[in-house]
């Protein structure tokens, strides 16, 4: 239910992924979303053509996956990754073009108040689209595209890519603070990026002698107050907090 004195707008979120689990940033974030009120849209890719091309998670978020036929030929027939650099070069170029082809569509026809591209391989079509519409665009980078593990296939150009479209972007949003000092001073972020960090839903401590009861049936002996189970770490804080007042008085 929207909230009071809050206009319901429409967020279009793109991203690699072929579902928005596999993502709990961005799916936590539209879930937030949702519950305010606002209508959010998530494209997803994938070359699996068994998956719903539209499906709906918690009575307001709206999946759509952009099939990729190209990339589905080249799996099929060369596997996850060619060993071949040109057959690799070639991949990349025809699946790379159909994707940003196929999303600049969808989210143009989306009619979005906002778009955030979430991860570099989504940004070039997510900032044409916000371009045409004069839409605000928001990037938020999961992780350094031409970092995410040792041999990065065209690094270079993923590189190039971040320094040219990451100064257009209107707002730049990252996990933590050294990646948004990437942000600024290598990719030439307009203004100091946003950090937000990537925690679970806070839940209350649990407490309960489930434990305690389990080491009974088994003629065990608890060692620790299992009324709760974070009697342990209390413990070991109790320690630490004792050494350390002791070093000082030292």
């Amino acid at each position: 239910m929207a909230q009071e004195g809050v206009r319901r707008r429409k967020i279009c979120m793109v991203t690699y992924v072929p579902d928005p689990a596999d993502l709990p940033p961005l799916l936590n974030k539209a879930r937030s979303l949702v519950r305010c009120g606002h209508e959010v849209l998530v494209l997803c890719h994938t070359d699996r053509p068994d998956l719903p091309h539209r499906e709906r998670y918690d009575g307001g978020l709206d999946i759509v996956r952009i099939y990729s036929r190209t990339r589905h030929f080249f799996k099929k027939a060369y596997g996850l990754s060619p060993r071949s650099t040109f057959v690799a070069f070639i991949q990349y170029v025809v699946t790379y073009a159909e994707y940003n082809l196929r999303v600049l569509g969808c989210a143009l026809r989306a009619g979005a108040d906002l778009y955030e591209a979430h991860d570099l391989p989504t940004l070039p079509a997510t900032l044409v689209a916000s371009r045409i519409r004069r839409r605000p665009i928001l990037y938020q980078a999961h992780e350094l595209h031409a970092e995410t593990h040792r041999h990065v296939r065209f690094a270079a150009f993923w590189r190039f890519l971040e320094r040219s479209l990451v100064p257009l972007v209107d707002t730049v949003l990252t996990p933590e603070e050294n990646r948004s000092r990437i942000m600024k001073e290598e990719a030439g972020a307009q203004g100091w990026p946003l950090t937000v960090m990537n925690c679970p839903p806070y839940r209350p401590p649990l407490r309960t002698d489930r434990l305690r009861k389990a080491l009974r049936e088994r003629g065990l002996r608890a060692r620790f107050p299992a009324s709760s189970l974070t009697a342990p770490h209390a413990a070991h804080c109790a320690r630490a907090r004792r050494l350390h007042r002791h070093q000082r008085v030292r």
